[in-house]
């Protein structure tokens, strides 16, 4: 199971910002492209899904359900 690990330091409110190596790693791996859904688990909380919202060379804007 491919699961994007998020702390909770990364998320604001339903958003979560990845950037750097973690950026590179959703693009890469994932092939995360705005739209697409993605697993993800927040460390010590729940697991759900997350809807790529924006990416760019910047980083990958998500929002979690």
């Amino acid at each position: 199971m491919n699961l994007v690990l998020l702390s909770p330091g990364e998320l604001d409110g339903e958003r979560a910002l990845l950037r750097g190596s973690r950026a590179a790693h959703i693009l890469d791996v994932h092939r995360a492209e705005p739209g697409r859904q993605l697993r993800v688990g927040v460390v010590g909380g729940r697991m759900g899904h997350a809807v790529v919202a924006a990416a760019s060379g910047r980083g990958h804007e998500a929002l979690v359900e």
